[in-house]
């Protein structure tokens, strides 16, 4: 493991919400309520974002 990757893991990073939808599903079937939301990628947290 390189200090890199442990920076990665020991310090999360906050990316900040772009978008919003309040709007709130159930789907049929499943218990779990959903809403969606959109984050910005830039420069400074681009790093910390896998494939």
């Amino acid at each position: 493991m390189t200090p890199r990757t442990l920076e990665h893991i020991l310090c999360p990073v906050l990316i900040p919400i772009h978008a919003l939808d309040k709007t709130i599903h159930k789907v049929a079937g499943q218990s779990p309520y959903r809403a969606n939301f959109a984050v910005k990628i830039d420069a400074d947290c681009e790093d910390w974002v896998m494939p």
